[in-house]
C-alpha cells in the first residue's frame, strides 16, 4: 500500500499535471495524477478499438474461405491426433510390460532365495561368518550375471522402444495439433464473417465500418497535427457544426442556446454509454476470475477504475463543452492544466493506433498464409 502511494505521488513529479499558480490543495494533487492514469488507459483503448472496430467490420478486410479448405484442415487435425492417440497407446502398452516383466523378476528372484537359504539351514545348521559372506559374494555375482542375461534376451526378443523418444514425439504432435486447431480455429472464423456479412445487419456494421475508418484515419491525421504544431482544440464541434450548417442553408437559429443544449446533452450521452460498456466488460473480466476470497477485493477494483475512468472522461470531455460550461467545470476541478491532458491524450492514441494497425496487419497476413497452404 505504501509503495502504490509513493508511486501515485510521483506521477505528479513527472507530469506538468497544475499550473504554476496552484498551491499546495490535496484535491487538485489527486485529481490531476488520477487523470494522468485515466487519460493513458482511455488513450490507449480508444487508439485500439479505432483500429480494431473497423478490421472487424468491414467486409473489405474479410478473407473469402471455402468448405474445402475447412475440410481440409479439420482432416488434418483428425490425423495428427490419431497419430497421438495410437503413440500414447503403444507408450501406456509399453510401460505396462515393463512393469509386469519387473514385477515376474522380483518374484522370482525372491522364490529362488527363500530355496538356496531353506536348503543352507538343512544342510549345514552351524555355518561360518565367513563362508556365508563369500556365498553371499557368489550369489550376488551370480544374479548380476543371470539379470544381465535375461536383459539381453529380453532387447533380443522384444522390439527396442524407447520411452524417451515416444515421449518426444507424443510431445511434438500435441504441439503441431494446437497449432492445427488455432488455424482451424482461424479459417472458421473467416468464413463466419464472410456469412454474417452477408445478412443486414452485417451490411449495417459494414456501413459503420467504413464510418469509422474515416474517423480513424481523421483522428489520426488531426493527432499528428496537433503533436507537431502544439495545436489544442478551441471551438466545440457542435458549435462548429451548427455554424457551417446555417451559413450554408439561411437558417435563423440562436446557435449559442442549442449549442450549449445539444453539447450538454451529447456529453451527457456519451459519458453514460462509456460508463456503461466499460461496466459490461469489467464484469465479463470480473466474473472469470472472481472466487469467494477475491469478491471484495474485485468490488475495490472496480470502484477505483470506474472513478479514474469518470475524472478521466470529464477531464477529455471538456473541450466538447461550451465556454460557460467550461468555466463551471474549472471551477470545480481547480487550476489544472488541461491541453496537457488533450496533448497527452493524441500522443498516447497515436502510438496505441499506429501499433494496433501493425499487430492488426500482421494477423491479417498470418491468415491468409494459412489460407494459401491449405490451397495449396
Amino acid at each position: 500500500m505504501t509503495a502504490y502511494l509513493y508511486a501515485f505521488w510521483k506521477v505528479g513529479t513527472s507530469f506538468p499535471i497544475l499550473s504554476g499558480k496552484h498551491g499546495i490543495v490535496f484535491l487538485e494533487q489527486c485529481i490531476g495524477r488520477i487523470g494522468v492514469v485515466g487519460v493513458t488507459i482511455m488513450a490507449f483503448l480508444s487508439g485500439f478499438g479505432a483500429v480494431n472496430y473497423p478490421y472487424s467490420c468491414m467486409t473489405y478486410f474479410a478473407l473469402s474461405v471455402s468448405n474445402s479448405e475447412i475440410r481440409t484442415a479439420e482432416r488434418r487435425l483428425l490425423q495428427t491426433v490419431d497419430m497421438i492417440l495410437v503413440k500414447r497407446r503403444r507408450l501406456a502398452q509399453f510401460q505396462f510390460e515393463a512393469r509386469m516383466k519387473r514385477t515376474t523378476n522380483e518374484k522370482s528372484n525372491t522364490f529362488w532365495n527363500m530355496l538356496r537359504t531353506v536348503g543352507m539351514s538343512i544342510s549345514s545348521p552351524r555355518i561360518d561368518e565367513k563362508l556365508l559372506k563369500h556365498e553371499r559374494t557368489t550369489n550376488e555375482k551370480s544374479n548380476t550375471f543371470w539379470n544381465m542375461l535375461r536383459t539381453v534376451g529380453m532387447s533380443i526378443s522384444s522390439p527396442r522402444i524407447d520411452e524417451k523418444l515416444l515421449k518426444h514425439e507424443i510431445s511434438v504432435l500435441e504441439d503441431l495439433s494446437r497449432q492445427l486447431f488455432l488455424e482451424l480455429h482461424y479459417l472458421r472464423t473467416a468464413q463466419e464473417r464472410i456469412e454474417f456479412s452477408k445478412t443486414w445487419k452485417g451490411k449495417y456494421f459494414n456501413c459503420l465500418g467504413y464510418f469509422f475508418c474515416g474517423y480513424c484515419c481523421w483522428k489520426i491525421f488531426i493527432s499528428i497535427v496537433n503533436i507537431l504544431l502544439n495545436r489544442f482544440g478551441g471551438q466545440d464541434p457542435i458549435t462548429r457544426f451548427m455554424g457551417i450548417t446555417i451559413h450554408y442553408l439561411g437558417f435563423q437559429i440562436d446557435v449559442k442556446f442549442w449549442s450549449q443544449q445539444i453539447s450538454f446533452w451529447l456529453v451527457g450521452i456519451i459519458v453514460v454509454t462509456s460508463i456503461r460498456g466499460l461496466l459490461i466488460t469489467l464484469t465479463k473480466f470480473f466474473h472469470a476470475i472472481a472466487s469467494t476470497k477475491s469478491s471484495n477485493i474485485i468490488v475495490l477494483i472496480i470502484a477505483q477504475i470506474m472513478g479514474t475512468y469518470f475524472v478521466s472522461s470529464v477531464l477529455l470531455l471538456r473541450m466538447n463543452m461550451t465556454a460557460e460550461y467550461r468555466n463551471m467545470l474549472n471551477q470545480v476541478l481547480g487550476d489544472l492544466q488541461f491541453h496537457f491532458y488533450h496533448r497527452w491524450f493524441d500522443v498516447i492514441f497515436l502510438i496505441s493506433a499506429m501499433c494496433s494497425i501493425a499487430f492488426l496487419y500482421l494477423a491479417h497476413k498470418r491468415v491468409a498464409e494459412i489460407k494459401d497452404d491449405y490451397i495449396s
